[in-house]
């Protein structure tokens, strides 16, 4: 999974350490094709809030999606198409088998609903999804979750579940490693997920 910088310098982005490096704050840039559409991402903040804008390079349509933390709302375009639900709600595909992954200890976990228009585009549901991610980008949700499955619920859903764990796990040669097990559960009820992404915290 690639990004480039404003330099335009290629960075795998697997290999990003968080802590000190930061996709928004370095304001990068990710060029997406979804249904044989070009569209430009550029990951920023806006007034303290992790923002992004998705040029669609066809005909040049812009859309903004913020999220603020604050609030717990993501807007889309000065909407809000999103909010932060704090519970205990888990699916039970979130967590895999404590035998096959017991060093893994669960750091804090949350519950987002997403709403969007029926038929929004397939690239304006993975910039949703991404936003509260935060750390992995558009590319990163459309490599887990794949532009077909996005495609159909951009189509035939008005939204989900975003369902997040972040995990930890010692190393004894490699330190603290973390992952992120996610899922998004459609109103329709259909299940994507879990996915693992591992980041470097």
């Amino acid at each position: 999974m690639y990004a480039t910088d404003l330099s335009g310098k290629s960075i795998i982005l697997s290999d990003v350490n968080t802590s000190a490096y930061d996709m928004y704050s370095m304001q990068m840039s990710e060029t997406l094709n979804i249904d044989g559409v070009n569209y430009t991402y550029q990951y920023h903040y806006k007034n303290g809030n992790r923002a992004v804008t998705i040029t669609n390079d066809l005909n040049d349509n812009i859309d903004e999606i913020v999220y603020d933390a604050s609030s717990s709302n993501i807007y889309l375009n000065d909407e809000i198409c999103g909010s932060i639900a704090n519970n205990d709600e888990q699916l039970e595909e979130d967590t895999p088998s404590a035998r096959a992954f017991y060093e893994w200890e669960t750091c804090s976990s949350s519950t987002e609903k997403i709403s969007w228009a029926k038929g929004t585009t397939t690239a304006i549901v993975a910039g949703c999804i991404a936003i509260y991610l935060g750390t992995l980008g558009t590319a990163g949700v459309i490599a887990a979750m794949g532009p077909s499955a996005l495609s159909i619920l951009a189509a035939s859903s008005v939204g989900g579940t975003l369902y997040v764990k972040l995990q930890s796990f010692i190393a004894p040669a490699a330190g603290t490693q973390y992952r992120y097990l996610w899922s998004f559960k459609a109103s329709t009820g259909d299940l994507y997920g879990t996915y693992i992404s591992h980041v470097n915290m």
